[in-house]
């Protein structure tokens, strides 16, 4: 259905019709109830926290426990979203540079040194660092991302000692 056969249906129906049908949208679909939600309040900072309360519970359990990694499409996924609702680049900016902060994080804490996180750690500082200088938001998150880079730099080139498990008892008979 295009734009104009929208507004032809649309403004046939009657306002008590075009009541019921957003109501119903709002019952049954999530996205929905997400967007009107924000359209009648538009509070971007609070949108931009529950983003990035949705990015630290991808990475991590609300103990502080380890998640599985989350894939790229979901990322993703986080980061459309929050664009279609608020666009304002320094927001995303921030969501974007949060995602990044998380994994190092993620990777830090879990003491990943295998190839695959250090490459997705890469990939999301580098999605921040493009997003922010196409912004022109590298006075605000360049240096922040500088210093990413480096703390994963140096976790790489200087990986931790794995930790030991358990004690080894050597008995003599």
């Amino acid at each position: 259905m295009s734009k104009a056969e929208l507004k032809k249906t649309l403004t046939r129906m009657s306002k008590e019709e075009i009541i019921g049908m957003v109501t119903e949208m709002y019952d049954v679909r999530p996205e929905a109830r997400v967007y009107l939600e924000y359209w009648l309040n538009p509070d971007a900072d609070a949108e931009l926290e529950r983003r990035k309360e949705m990015v630290n519970d991808m990475y991590f359990f609300r103990s502080g426990k380890l998640r599985r990694a989350p894939t790229a499409t979901e990322l993703k996924r986080v980061v459309k979203d929050f664009e279609t609702l608020c666009y304002d680049p320094e927001k995303v900016a921030d969501l974007l540079v949060y995602i990044a902060d998380a994994s190092l994080r993620w990777v830090v804490s879990g003491q990943k040194t295998q190839a695959a996180p250090r490459k997705s750690l890469e990939r999301n500082i580098g999605i921040a660092r493009e997003y922010v200088e196409k912004s022109g938001l590298e006075g605000v998150y360049g240096l922040r991302l500088d210093r990413m880079k480096e703390a994963a730099k140096d976790y790489y080139d200087n990986p931790p000692e794995p930790p030991r498990r358990g004690r080894r008892r050597w008995y003599r008979w």
